[in-house]
C-alpha cells in the first residue's frame, strides 16, 4: 500500500498512524515525506477521552485540548485523505472497539475513510454493529474477501471486491538473491506455524495447537526425510508480539519426531515482510497457518499448504486455484496432510505454472483503491 501511495501521490506527506494493542515498530518504509507516530497507539486508558471526545461533537463542548487521543484528532483532521490500511476483522468478528472510535473520528471529522481491502463484517454486539454500520455508509470500501462482500451487501452496502495488497509488494532489491540459509544448495519446506488458543476468537482455551502439532509434525519429518528437505521454520510475528518460545517447542518436536537437527532452524534473521516473502520465495513448498504465508506463497510462485484459520485463506486459495491444498484447522488429520503433502511435490510443476498465470490480474485487483483515490484527485485539481 505504500508503495502503491508513493508512486501515485511522490510529493504527497504521509502520516501513519499505528493500532496496536502493544508498542510497535514502524513498518519498513521511509522517506523524506513520510513520518510514523508510533507513540499514538490508543489503549483503554484512553477510553474517558474518546468519552469526551464524542461528547463534544455531539453537544457543542469544546473539543480536547491535549492528549494522544486530541493528537489523533489533530492529523486525521488535517489530513486530505484518510487511509485505513489493510487488516483482519477488526469490524467484525474481533469486535475492536478503538479500531471502530479511529474510524469513527475519522468520519466525525469530515473525513471519507477509504478501506483498503480489508476484511470487513459483523460482529455479535449490536451497539458495535450499529456503529460499524453508521461509519461504513459514509466511507469508501474496498474488500479482499467475497464473504465480506455479502455481508455488507445485506447492510445496503455497495463495497468493490479485490485481493490482498500484498500482491503489489516489489521486492527488497537488497534481498533478491538472499536465501537466509547455511548451505544454499540445501532444498528446504518453509514452514509458517502459529498460536491460535490464546487469542483467536473461535479458538481460544480449545487445544487445537496441540491437536495440530500432533497431527502436523510426524507426516511432514516423514516428507522432509523421504525427499531429503530441510525444514525453515519462518517467524510470522516479531517484536512485542513474537512467538519465539512457541516456535522453539514446534522446532524441539520436529526433532523428537526423527528430523536431523540440523535439518531443522528457526530464521531468526526475518525481521521485516521482505525478508518473511524472501524465505518462501527459494523454498521446495511452504506449509502455512498464517494468512500471508499463504498470500507470499502465491506471489512467488511456490506451492503450498493452506492451514486454514479464517475464511479470508480459503478464499485466497480459491482465486489461487488451490483449494485442493486446503485443510481447515478445525478438520485436520493425519491423511490429509500426507495426502496434500504428496500432492504438492508430484505436481510442482504443473503448480508453479498455475500460480505464475494469476499474478497479472491479481497484482491489478490489489491496486483497486489507490488507483480509485488516484483517478479522484484528478477531477479535484480541475476544480
Amino acid at each position: 500500500m505504500s508503495q502503491q501511495i508513493r508512486k501515485k501521490f511522490p510529493e504527497a506527506s504521509i502520516e501513519y498512524i499505528y493500532h496496536s494493542f502493544k508498542e510497535v515498530s514502524p513498518i519498513p518504509f521511509h522517506d523524506s515525506k513520510t513520518k510514523h507516530h508510533t507513540d499514538l497507539l490508543l489503549f483503554k486508558k484512553d477510553i474517558p477521552d474518546a468519552l469526551k471526545y464524542l461528547c463534544s461533537r455531539a453537544f457543542g463542548f469544546n473539543p480536547l485540548k491535549k492528549g494522544t487521543l486530541n493528537k489523533n484528532v489533530k492529523l486525521i483532521k488535517e489530513a486530505d485523505a484518510v487511509i485505513v490500511s489493510p487488516c483482519g476483522a477488526n469490524i467484525g468478528i474481533y469486535q475492536d472497539w478503538i479500531f471502530l472510535l479511529r474510524v469513527l473520528i475519522a468520519v466525525l471529522e469530515g473525513k471519507k475513510p477509504i478501506f483498503h481491502l480489508n476484511t470487513i463484517g459483523k460482529s455479535k454486539n449490536v451497539l458495535f454493529n450499529f456503529i460499524a454500520k453508521y461509519v461504513l455508509k459514509r466511507s469508501k470500501l474496498y474488500v479482499r474477501e467475497n464473504k465480506s462482500k455479502l455481508e455488507l451487501n445485506s447492510w445496503g452496502l455497495k463495497p468493490e471486491h479485490g485481493v490482498d495488497t500484498a500482491f503489489s509488494l516489489k521486492e527488497d532489491p537488497e534481498l533478491i538473491n538472499v536465501q537466509f540459509s547455511d548451505s544454499e544448495d540445501k532444498s528446504y519446506i518453509a514452514f509458517i506455524p502459529t498460536r491460535f488458543d490464546n487469542w483467536h476468537v473461535h479458538y481460544r482455551n480449545n487445544s487445537i495447537d496441540t491437536k495440530l502439532m500432533d497431527t502436523i509434525i510426524p507426516e511432514i519429518v516423514k516428507v522432509a526425510k523421504t525427499n531429503n528437505l530441510g525444514i525453515k521454520i519462518i517467524p510470522h510475528l516479531t517484536g512485542s508480539l513474537d512467538e519465539s518460545d512457541f516456535l522453539k517447542t514446534y522446532k524441539d518436536e520436529f526433532i523428537k519426531q526423527g528430523l536431523d537437527k540440523n535439518e531443522i532452524s528457526v530464521v531468526k534473521e526475518v525481521k521485516t515482510l521482505f525478508d518473511y516473502e524472501q524465505v518462501i520465495k527459494h523454498a521446495k513448498f511452504a506449509v502455512s497457518m498464517r494468512y500471508h504465508g499463504v498470500i507470499f506463497a502465491i506471489k512467488k510462485m511456490v506451492p503450498f499448504l493452506s492451514l486454514s484459520y479464517e475464511n479470508k485463506m480459503s478464499e485466497a486459495c480459491t482465486y489461487s486455484g488451490m483449494l485442493d491444498y486446503e485443510i481447515k484447522i478445525s478438520e485436520a488429520n493425519s491423511d490429509d496432510v500426507a495426502r496434500k503433502l504428496d500432492g504438492l511435490l508430484k505436481n510442482d510443476s504443473v503448480i508453479r505454472e498455475s500460480l505464475a498465470s494469476r499474478l497479472n490480474v491479481l497484482k491489478k485487483l490489489s491496486s483497486l483503491p489507490i488507483q480509485g483515490l488516484y483517478l479522484e484527485s484528478l477531477f479535484k485539481d480541475k476544480k
